[in-house]
C-alpha cells in the first residue's frame, strides 16, 4: 500500500450475480438517482463501511440498500480485492465482493438514492457502466465463471 493510500476513505460494494441460461455470468449493477450520489452510469453498489463493521459487512448493507440485495438470497460470497479509485470528487479504496445469487428476482425495494437496478453482461457494463469500475467488473467475470 502507497503511503499516501492510508489517508484514503473505505469503501465497500457488491456485486451480485447468477449464471443465466447460456453458461454466462450477469451481474447486477445501479444508477443513482441524482447524479450527485455517484453519476449517470451503472455502476458497483458501494459506499463507506460504518463504525463496526468489517468490510464485507459494509458491502453487503450497501447492496441491500442500493440494490434491495437480501442477505439469505446470497449462495455464496468471496472478496475480489481492494483498488484504488477515483470517483466525481475523490479517490478511495474500494474492496468488491461478488456474491452468488440464489434467486435473481428475489429482491427487495432499493434505497430513495438508487433510480435504476439491471442486470447486465460484462459486454452491456462496457458500454453503459463507469469507465473506471471495468477492470473491477471483469475481475468479477473471471471470477464468477
Amino acid at each position: 500500500m502507497k503511503a499516501n493510500e492510508f489517508d484514503l476513505k473505505q469503501k465497500a460494494g457488491v456485486i451480485p450475480y447468477y449464471i443465466n441460461e447460456e453458461g454466462k455470468p450477469v451481474m447486477m449493477f445501479m444508477v443513482p438517482s441524482n447524479p450527485k450520489y455517484g453519476g449517470s452510469q451503472f455502476q458497483i453498489a458501494k459506499g463507506r463501511v460504518e463504525p463496526g463493521e468489517n468490510l464485507q459487512q459494509g458491502a453487503v448493507r450497501e447492496a441491500e440498500e442500493e440494490l434491495g440485495l437480501i442477505e439469505s438470497n446470497i449462495k455464496q460470497i468471496k472478496s475480489l480485492g481492494t483498488s484504488t479509485l477515483t470517483g466525481l470528487d475523490e479517490t478511495y479504496l474500494l474492496t468488491v465482493f461478488i456474491a452468488e445469487i440464489k434467486n435473481p428476482t428475489h429482491f427487495g425495494q432499493p434505497h430513495y438514492e438508487t433510480g435504476k437496478r439491471e442486470w447486465l453482461t460484462l459486454e452491456q457494463f462496457r458500454s453503459v457502466g463507469r469507465a473506471n469500475q471495468l477492470p473491477v467488473v471483469t475481475k468479477a467475470q473471471s471470477y464468477s465463471i
